[in-house]
């Protein structure tokens, strides 16, 4: 992860291109948001509140992305084979 930044809700990063969405969790709701990156990576994602940033670079983001698919995947089945234990 590139870095974290705590603000009450400014945001402090780069300029913003687009809002891709909100996610709720449990009692917060996170935004997710595109963002203008450095030479060096082509954009910046972050998923903030208004009392946390996370911000990531284009390939970090990929990888997050890619592992909480795979997590949410691994949990299911963990879900079913574990219910056909107490069968």
């Amino acid at each position: 992860m590139h870095g974290v930044t705590t603000r009450e809700g400014e945001n402090i990063m780069g300029e913003k291109i687009k809002d891709m969405g909100t996610v709720d969790v449990q009692d917060t709701t996170l935004s997710f948001e595109w963002n203008c990156g450095t030479k060096a990576e082509a954009f910046d994602i972050h998923i903030q509140n208004a009392y946390l940033q996370f911000s990531f670079k284009d390939r970090e983001f990929l990888q997050f992305a890619a592992a909480t698919l795979q997590a949410e995947k691994n949990f299911e089945q963990l879900k079913q084979d574990r219910g056909a234990f107490w069968r």
